[in-house]
């Protein structure tokens, strides 16, 4: 793994374990309860073409770090970082590392068991 890579991955470690060890206060829970949708614009955000969206959507549940359902029982996916045959996409765990902090605290903690074990896999 290049030292750049290593680099990358270190900083974006930081800023977990910074939204671990810090979160946010009681004075922006308005912020905390609509970041589940943040998360999820900011995602697809970078996902532009219709193509793109429909492979996100093909994902199965294992590429996401957390899954959970709202009021109408649909499925929201959170968070993807690997790929349909499950494979790892760096790019994609450091983005997920980087909006975990937006999450709330029961699924942050959940999300950041779920990323730190894919990534001391690929440290190994």
């Amino acid at each position: 793994m290049s030292l750049k890579l290593q680099c990358r991955i270190a900083v974006c470690l930081a800023a977990l374990l910074a939204a671990v060890f810090f979160p946010a206060r009681e004075g922006i829970k308005a912020t905390q309860d609509s970041s589940q949708g943040n998360i999820q614009r900011n995602v697809q955000k970078n996902v532009q073409k219709e193509e793109d969206e429909k492979y996100f959507k093909s994902l199965p549940d294992q590429s996401f770090a957390v899954i959970e359902k709202d009021q109408n029982g649909a499925l929201i996916r959170l968070l993807p970082h690997h790929d349909e045959r499950g494979k790892l996409v760096i790019p994609w765990l450091e983005e997920s590392m980087n909006q975990i902090f937006k999450l709330d605290p029961n699924h942050r903690i959940e999300a950041r068991e779920h990323l730190l074990k894919d990534y001391y896999e690929i440290n190994e």
